[in-house]
């Protein structure tokens, strides 16, 4: 059977029953839903104009049914009507004298629920019954609030006529305005300020209508606020004002609107720790930045202390704002100010390159060896960076070519080390020594063997770099290409000269080495050996052999090894074969008595093992524990270079 006929039939069988009864029934609870299937502990009124039964409703209505009738948790039949739409119920209820301003437990009245359900019509009728206005739901918004938050002008707008308290904020402090202003509602903003609120109201965190339109990017709203002569200078919670959010979020209009009200241009917003200057900087508002210039108090040298201690010109600098360097630059700052790193304009924009930059700050002469706290100049940071370009505009500057830093490390080491042919070239043009060594006794030859950068490594040797200079643990030009498998590096050292037979220095020395230099740890050395050189340059077989050895036992295998040594670990052939062309002593020994043959042996290399041995390996040299060549091969399983032994040693 369809709901409406059932509904006729229905009250066709109500208003049979005498009156007493239908008044009974109308006036019952629980007759729609049985209690026990729901809880809502409700009455037929409540369900009728929640469903919209008009029929029903009417019936309810002529049998002296109480109208405001309430569910156990506030809920009235006029509520119920308004919250679904339901306006001809609503109408029908409000002839009854149905009161408009009973709320639910959450403090919502009907107005409140219409007003957020947007529904005009049915706040007009409400509206037209004299409801009080300014009642609030559980987090004090009124049904004002609610239509301003939602921006429903036509709303506010009969809302506003009944002459509701317009500053009455919720439990955050957040009033109609304050919402509207967020929002970005123009008309509704508008039809507010015609009832002349106070502007000046702070929600809890502190901010205020302006503030909040400002840092929106509402420039209708900012305007038509300062309209109204608002404190410009009342902050947030942290120090921010109107000006520094606008500066903040790029709102130039909004930021020349703010000026004209002369604005407190300097105030620091300490949650940001920045000014509307520093924020503009940092966030390349260039014509914000020119603005903010104009004033007069302002100051270009105020730094955000707790982002690392920063001015606008090193925020700039750093982040390649090149136009607003300029307009800083107009002002005079201090060249020279550096941040809490110690690193100044001129270092921050070396290092990343803006040449533009660059160019502009040495016009205004900085001191342009100045250092940051790790001894670094700008000088070093474009070499390292690779900006061959600064790199010149500096050394025409006379940027100290030999300076180095806390390590140790000049700006020619840092170009080798990361490769950069071209500014090489330049810094050896401008007499940068070659010879110089850092705290670890790394030269720049050592740094471009190390990268096989085997252009670089000709300029320097054509610059009289010493081709033997060793490290604090011996590794030298030619160890370290070798350990690496450079091949060609190799060839070219060993053409100029490099002394085939010179170690690294033996574990003590080693040791001794590393406790006395400040960086090092023993422990990282050893793993760095083991890990960067040899589980990265070894051959397939000696990283499979390594895998199961431990870090000390890498480290001992290089400590006091020549490079036939190292090449016949880790299987670089083609090196010890020229390593062995060049005079290397092929039954060189080590301090245990370890030679290279016993190295190939025991990892398994039979290449290196029969070069060995074609060039006069003495398999009978034993190890000091006693153990030889063919004892080791055996023990790990190598019977073809077990096989080689024994018929090399056959022959001799």
């Amino acid at each position: 059977m369809k709901e409406q006929e059932f509904r006729y039939q229905l009250l066709q069988y109500l208003e049979q029953l005498e009156k007493s009864q239908q008044i009974k029934l109308a006036n019952t609870k629980n007759t729609v839903t049985p209690e026990d299937v729901c809880d809502l502990d409700t009455y037929p009124l409540i369900w009728a104009s929640y469903f919209g039964y008009g029929d029903m409703v009417k019936w309810l209505l002529e049998n002296k049914v109480n109208v405001d009738h309430c569910r156990h948790d506030g809920v009235t039949a006029l509520y119920m009507a308004c919250q679904n739409g339901h306006s001809a119920i609503v109408q029908m209820l409000l002839d009854k004298n149905a009161n408009a301003n009973l709320y639910n437990e959450d403090g919502m009245t009907p107005l409140y629920i219409a007003c957020k359900n947007g529904d005009l019509d049915i706040v007009k009728m409400l509206l037209k019954e004299n409801v009080d206005v300014n009642l609030y739901d559980r987090e004090g918004r009124t049904p004002l609030f609610v239509a301003c938050d939602d921006g429903n002008t036509a709303m506010v707008s009969a809302i506003l006529e009944k002459h509701p308290d317009v500053n009455l904020s919720d439990f955050e402090g957040e009033t109609p305005l304050n919402m509207a202003c967020y929002k970005g509602h123009t008309e509704v903003t508008l039809a507010l300020l015609e009832k002349n609120p106070d502007v000046n109201l702070c929600n809890i965190l502190g901010d205020t209508p302006l503030s909040t339109a400002s840092g929106a990017g509402h420039n209708e709203i900012a305007a038509a606020l300062l309209n109204k002569n608002p404190d410009v200078n009342l902050c947030d919670d942290t120090g921010g004002s109107a000006l520094f959010h606008a500066c903040q979020k790029g709102n130039t209009d909004v930021v020349a609107d703010l000026l004209k009200k002369n604005p407190e241009i300097n105030q620091f917003d300490e949650f940001y720790n920045e000014t509307p200057l520093i924020t503009a900087c940092d966030k390349g508002f260039t014509g914000i930045v020119a603005l903010l210039l104009q004033e007069e108090d302002i100051d270009v040298n105020l730094c955000n202390e707790q982002d690392n201690g920063r001015s606008p010109l090193v925020l700039a600098c750093c982040n390649g704002h090149t136009d607003i360097v300029r307009l800083l630059l107009e002002k005079n700052p201090d060249i020279n100010l550096c941040d809490g790193d110690s690193q100044s304009p001129l270092f921050l924009a070396s290092i990343k390159g803006y040449t533009d930059i660059v160019k502009m700050l040495l016009e205004s002469n900085p001191d342009i060896d100045l250092c940051d706290e790790d001894g670094d100049t700008p000088l070093m940071m474009a070499c390292q960076s690779g900006h061959p370009d600064i790199v010149c505009m500096l050394l025409e500057k006379d940027a100290d070519v030999n300076l180095y830093n806390s390590s140790g490390s000049t700006s020619l080491y840092w170009a080798c080390f990361e490769g950069h042919r071209e500014i090489v070239s330049k810094l050896l043009e401008f007499g940068a020594d070659v010879n110089h060594s850092n705290d670890e006794g790394l030269t720049p030859l050592i740094a471009a063997c190390q990268g096989n950068y085997n252009e670089i490594i000709q300029m320097l040797i054509e610059h009289k770099a010493d081709i033997n200079k060793q490290m604090y643990d011996g590794d030298n030009p030619l160890i370290s290409a070798t350990h690496n498998g450079y091949l060609d590096v190799v060839e070219v050292l060993l053409t100029h000269g490099a002394d085939v037979n010179r170690s690294l220095h033996s574990k003590h020395v080693m040791t001794e080495a590393i406790h006395n230099i400040a960086n090092l740890i023993l422990t990282v050395v050893k793993r760095e050996w083991y890990e960067d050189v040899m589980m990265s340059f070894g051959s397939s077989i000696t990283k499979e052999y390594v895998t199961e050895k431990s870090i000390d036992y890498v480290f001992d295998v290089f400590a006091g090894s020549h490079p036939l040594h190292i090449a016949s670990f880790m299987g670089h052939t083609d090196i010890a074969r020229l390593l062995l062309d060049h005079k290397a002593n092929v039954n060189v020994k080590k301090k245990d008595e370890t030679t290279p043959l016993f190295y190939a042996c025991e990892v398994g290399h039979e290449d290196i093992v029969e070069l060995l041995l074609e060039k006069g390996a003495n398999q009978k040299i034993c190890r000091k524990d006693k153990t030889s060549p063919v004892d080791i091969a055996t023990r790990n399983g190598h019977d073809s270079i077990v096989k080689m032994l024994k018929e090399s040693n056959g022959k001799a």
